[in-house]
């Protein structure tokens, strides 16, 4: 599923997010009123400020517990990072900061908690790059 963003923010793509636990690679998109609408029609839970904008996070864990079929023993396993595309669909190796813009392709899954975005990848169309003032806190 992809989903167009028209605001990419507190993006976590290709490190992840490792101020709490459990450790997560993260993106939040601000979405247009019609994708928002169609979203919650379809049970997803879409966040909307005083604004008016819409927001919706995808999110995918650095690694995943499985239990073994034959030992039945549980198991750690590690998921890859999403891809991080540019707008030529080629790897990008950048930090994408707030207001970037693209679209984020994401798997839809739900649980007893409700339904859910998992992150599979992000295509940037327009880079707005992160890059951390070295005089500011960095946790």
């Amino acid at each position: 599923m992809l989903i167009n963003a028209l605001s990419i923010e507190w993006a976590s793509i290709t490190t992840p997010q490792t101020r709490f636990e459990p450790h997560k690679y993260t993106v939040t998109a601000v979405i247009s009123d019609e994708d928002a609408q169609q979203l919650i029609s379809d049970g997803f839970r879409v966040n909307t400020n005083d604004e008016g904008e819409h927001r919706i996070t995808a999110k995918r864990s650095v690694s995943r517990k499985i239990k073994d079929r034959q030992t039945g023993q549980e198991m750690e396993i590690q998921n890859e990072a999403p891809k991080l595309l540019d707008k030529n669909k080629e790897p990008l190796d950048a930090n994408v900061g707030n207001g970037s813009e693209g679209q984020i392709q994401v798997k839809p899954y739900e649980n007893r908690y409700g339904k859910f975005f998992e992150l599979q990848a992000v295509m940037v169309t327009k880079l707005v790059e992160y890059s951390p003032d070295d005089d500011e806190l960095q946790f």
